[in-house]
């Protein structure tokens, strides 16, 4: 049977903290999620990309930012995540899932490569990095990595639980289980061991206008739109504003 892989970005207007976080003007008049677009569209693979957001009328500016870029749509559960990943999945005929959060501008696109390929090559149930002591990058304040999960994972996810939880954080049920699912955690990119530091994550506002600041800083800089890790740290390490903001936000949101 072919297994087909695709990027699914979840992403949704209504957040607590910062609403419409991913829509807002960021750099050069494109949102968050226009930028995490637009860098998926580079994964050297040229695999699909869907956006699964909710059904919620607050949404449609969120659909609107997806059709104008060409990808397509989804419109699920506004708070059953795990739902709506698993009908996106099917609706599409997925059944291998690159799974991208939408509050992530800085997503490295290489390792979102890397994850395809080993995603598309092997049997596992779940990919992605870890940190020095073993914890998934998902559960870190890094926010510049995706998740590989396969389609039958997250329905076995749905038979074996009913907490609201795990319905809501969709692949957390499956590392924190690795006894019933088959799990792969990559050691991080030596460049990021022992960053306890680093947070390039958007919940706040103050989050919000310092990866803004960030964002053009790197585009100036580097005159490109490719983020390169090595680039983004020697960056980050000259300027104690952003890191500043960044403990600060590590602080407030003790994962």
């Amino acid at each position: 049977m072919h297994h087909k892989i695709a990027i699914i970005i979840q992403a949704r207007a209504a957040s607590t903290r910062l609403p419409n976080k991913v829509i807002l003007p960021f750099y050069n008049g494109l949102s968050i999620l226009d930028i995490i677009i637009q860098g998926l569209k580079k994964n050297k693979n040229k695999i699909e990309i869907i956006l699964a957001t909710t059904t919620n009328s607050k949404d449609d500016s969120v659909a609107d930012i997806a059709v104008k870029n060409n990808i397509s749509v989804f419109r699920g559960d506004e708070n059953n995540v795990l739902e709506r990943f698993v009908k996106c999945a099917e609706k599409y005929n997925i059944s291998k899932i690159i799974r991208v959060c939408a509050d992530n501008p800085f997503i490295l696109i290489k390792y979102v490569d890397e994850l395809i390929e080993l995603g598309a090559n092997k049997e596992f149930d779940y990919i992605s990095y870890k940190n020095s002591i073993g914890i998934p990058v998902i559960k870190t304040h890094f926010g510049l990595f995706a998740e590989f999960v396969n389609l039958s994972a997250l329905k076995n996810v749905a038979k074996r639980t009913d907490n609201e939880i795990y319905f809501e954080h969709v692949t957390n049920y499956i590392y924190t289980h690795p006894d019933f699912f088959k799990v792969k955690l990559i050691p991080l990119p030596d460049l990021l061991i022992n960053r306890n530091d680093l947070r390039f994550t958007c919940d706040t506002i103050e989050d919000f206008n310092m990866l803004k600041k960030l964002y053009a800083a790197y585009v100036l800089t580097y005159n490109s739109t490719d983020i390169d890790l090595e680039k983004l740290l020697l960056l980050v390490n000259n300027n104690k504003d952003f890191l500043k903001v960044m403990e600060k936000g590590i602080k407030q949101f003790q994962k």
